[in-house]
């Protein structure tokens, strides 16, 4: 059951890491002329230590904290994160120079009960382009119920009634609560200096990108001195939420010293190292049925530099699945896998969680910096009148040498459904390692292994129902 929700009054304390502070009483001198061979670090942690890891940095981090209870109005405060006295000379940063409003909520409204929309702008707090930075997300850290137990992760599950931002770009498990004490001061979650508001749960929590609106922006730069608004569409719970926030951003020297064109000055290690987003598709299916999920992964250093898609869903199957490659885009490699509900789960919406993890990941000397992309991708299992279609399969040949091509047809498969006529997929086992490839109902095929081969296809018909071969079709490679 959702509130109603009016908005009465925003009560504001703005507490914001800004690239930083020098840990000797006053704000740190950002150092304009920065290049590869002079590269200064920005900032150093209050702790004496830098706050720059590899290209990431932490540019705010607040709690936010609703208290929809009241039928009359909701408050929204930003409570700062750490003690006052610890955050003094960030305090001094941003009151005096050179930014005192780089993070602020610019607009709150409630389009439906329950929701409400929060638009947050972000501003670059320096002028000067060799401080571009890029693949700027507003992480939203929120309490969670949705357990993934391969992983680890904790989502924000809204069919259990969590808080959800419903609009997220993509998934991060960066500045988790898990991180407290364990990471460096920069890259860990802040705690709250009021003890008795319990910090989000959450492991895995949902971002939204921020960039300049520039048509020369091909990078997803937020530009110096430049801002951007985004709104956040948060499902709120029946009672009050707690919501972590953080800005996370990417920066790497400039390879030309003045930037002119951040595009070209800047090489592709000022972008995020991990996929900066992921894509999912995927059509419902029914009780015991199967769906193939088309995964889109964009990388700005390539499908080189980062694992193969691994899935997890508990609700559907035990254990995790990889992705198989399919092919390259503009931008994007493009992955395949099959899901199964081998647990046979009741109509629903079931959040699928894939991971993309980077190459360059070290969670063994690192874990707190986890430079895997994330995607939740909600699945739909439909009512289903299981009348699956009747799979066949015809080949030229069972017996052929090694790499003769042998061609087959499965067209003559035929739908069971009454006045049925359509079977509108087919997916082609060809080594029976479960892992199937969609292809044409008449397609060929050839081995380079001696030995008996199976194979197995699996048909859909219009109504979504599954049928494949009651044996797998039996070939005999020789030599």
């Amino acid at each position: 059951m959702y509130c109603r929700l009016t908005i009465g009054f925003f009560t504001i304390i703005i507490i914001a890491l800004l690239y930083g502070c020098s840990g000797s009483g006053g704000p740190s001198a950002p150092v304009v002329s920065v290049g590869k061979d002079n590269a200064s670090d920005l900032t150093s942690g209050s702790n004496g230590e830098s706050s720059r890891t590899g290209n990431r940095f932490l540019l705010t981090y607040n709690l936010i904290y609703f208290d929809p209870t009241d039928p009359e109005n909701i408050e929204i405060e930003i409570i700062p994160l750490r003690d006052a006295e610890i955050h003094l000379n960030i305090l001094k940063f941003l009151e005096y120079g050179p930014c005192t409003d780089c993070f602020k909520i610019v607009g709150a409204s409630v389009p439906t009960p329950g929701v409400i929309d929060i638009d947050i702008e972000i501003t670059h707090p320096l002028d000067h382009p060799n401080f571009t930075v890029f693949d700027v997300r507003g992480i939203f850290m929120l309490d969670a119920g949705h357990t993934y137990p391969e992983s680890g992760l904790i989502a924000s599950d809204p069919y259990l009634g969590n808080g959800v931002l419903l609009n997220a770009d993509g998934y991060t498990s960066l500045y988790n609560i898990t991180t407290l004490d364990t990471a460096p001061e920069i890259q860990a979650y802040l705690k709250g200096k009021t003890t008795s508001i319990n910090p989000p749960n959450g492991t895995l929590n949902g971002y939204i990108r921020h960039w300049s609106d520039d048509p020369a922006n091909t990078r997803n730069a937020l530009n110096a001195a430049s801002s951007d608004t985004r709104t956040y569409t948060v499902q709120l719970p029946a009672g009050p939420i707690i919501i972590g926030y953080a800005v996370d951003a990417n920066w790497d020297a400039p390879v030309n010293n003045p930037v002119e064109d951040p595009m070209t000055d800047f090489d592709l290690d000022a972008n995020s190292p991990e996929p900066w987003v992921i894509e999912v598709t995927g059509d419902p299916m029914g009780a015991w049925g199967m769906t193939l999920l088309t995964i889109d992964v964009y990388d700005w250093q390539g499908s080189t530099t980062h694992h193969e898609p691994v899935i997890e869903c508990p609700e559907f199957f035990n254990g995790v699945k990889t992705a198989e490659w399919f092919e390259d885009g503009d931008g994007f490699s493009q992955w395949k896998v099959g899901l199964h509900n081998d647990f046979g789960v009741p109509p629903g919406y079931y959040m699928v969680l894939v991971s993309v993890e980077d190459n360059e990941n070290d969670p063994v000397d690192k874990p707190w910096l986890d430079l895997t992309a994330y995607q939740l991708f909600d699945c739909e299992v439909t009512v289903q009148v299981y009348n699956p279609p009747t799979a066949l399969l015809e080949a030229s040949t069972t017996v052929a040498k090694i790499g003769e091509v042998i061609y087959f047809d499965a067209t003559v498969s035929y739908d069971n459904d009454e006045g049925g006529e359509e079977i509108v997929q087919y997916l082609w086992d060809w080594n029976n390692d479960s892992l199937f490839w969609e292809e044409p109902g008449e397609t060929t095929h050839s081995w380079i292994a001696i030995g008996t081969h199976y194979v197995q296809i699996l048909i859909m018909d219009d109504e979504m129902d599954i049928g494949q071969l009651d044996e797998p079709l039996e070939i005999t490679i020789y030599f």
